[in-house]
């Protein structure tokens, strides 16, 4: 049987992509949803759960029982995907699916008190190339990213949520750096977002994006993934006073941590061009 974190990865995964594609059908603008991606997008959700998160909560002893208002519910969403239905309709789907979470995870074992795994001693490719970019273009976020690289090898930490802060912290320096607010803002068809004084990430990301002129697919998985961090890591320091034990808590934020830092990994390695030749990427930086 597989280690209860990697259960737990999948848990946390199927969350994140349900809030993945709450996001971006909050940004969708039309009546009815006739978008390809956003319905293909709802489409791999479901069969996310079934082929990876279902077999994860029977190996923990779930019953068919308990899993099957999630599951009637993620049926409803492949249907609704297969036409072209009201934005409404998704989103009071998308509101009964979120309200599946607690009563399923109640007591679930593997979220009590679960392992922090030990992460690599050495920097991954990845991480050593956005690393090493940030210490030369921005310093005091190479600093964040350095730090957090080495929270989360830390077994015996008994909160991440100043590691989900540094993380927040180095995206935001990115995005500042090449997507300043007011150049941002003076941007043809900007519109600020319900209750927020200037640009989302999310938004910056588009902005730098189209200035480079990326392909479609590139800004909206960079865009939601800059929405996932945004708004999920301003929720941890509350979230602890909902969760009841803090083994419990404790536990699901490294995980979380984890899973956000890996979204920010492929935000910062977009907005670094870290896989491109450094003379294409000189070519195209909009600073």
């Amino acid at each position: 049987m597989p280690e209860p974190e990697l259960d737990f990865e999948e848990w946390e995964a199927h969350w994140q992509r349900v809030e993945s594609f709450a996001s971006a059908l909050s940004r969708y603008a039309a009546q009815n949803v006739n978008a390809a991606g956003l319905r293909g997008q709802g489409r791999e959700l479901v069969q996310g759960y079934f082929r990876d998160l279902k077999p994860a909560l029977q190996r923990r002893g779930v019953t068919e029982p308990t899993m099957g208002q999630l599951e009637d519910d993620l049926r409803r969403l492949m249907g609704l995907t297969s036409g072209r239905n009201s934005k409404t309709s998704y989103r009071n789907l998308v509101r009964d699916i979120r309200s599946r979470r607690k009563q399923i995870e109640t007591g679930l074992d593997f979220l009590i008190g679960a392992e922090s795994p030990a992460a690599s001693a050495a920097p991954a490719a990845t991480e050593a190339a956005i690393l090493e970019t940030l210490e030369e273009m921005i310093p005091s976020a190479g600093a964040s990213y350095k730090q957090v690289l080495l929270d989360l090898q830390h077994k015996g930490r008994a909160s991440h949520r100043g590691t989900a802060a540094e993380l927040r912290e180095v995206l935001r320096e990115v995005l500042d750096a090449l997507a300043p607010d007011d150049a941002v803002a003076a941007a043809p068809g900007f519109k600020l977002e319900p209750e927020r004084k200037g640009p989302t990430m999310a938004q910056k990301v588009r902005f730098i994006l189209r200035a480079r002129k990326a392909p479609d697919p590139a800004r909206e998985t960079a865009e939601n993934a800059a929405a996932i961090i945004d708004q999920s890591i301003a929720t941890l320091g509350r979230s602890v006073y909902t969760r009841g034990a803090m083994s419990v808590h404790t536990a699901r934020t490294f995980q979380e941590v984890r899973n956000f830092k890996m979204y920010a990994d492929a935000v910062l390695g977009e907005l670094l061009e870290i896989h491109k030749p450094a003379e294409m990427a000189g070519a195209s930086s909009t600073k």
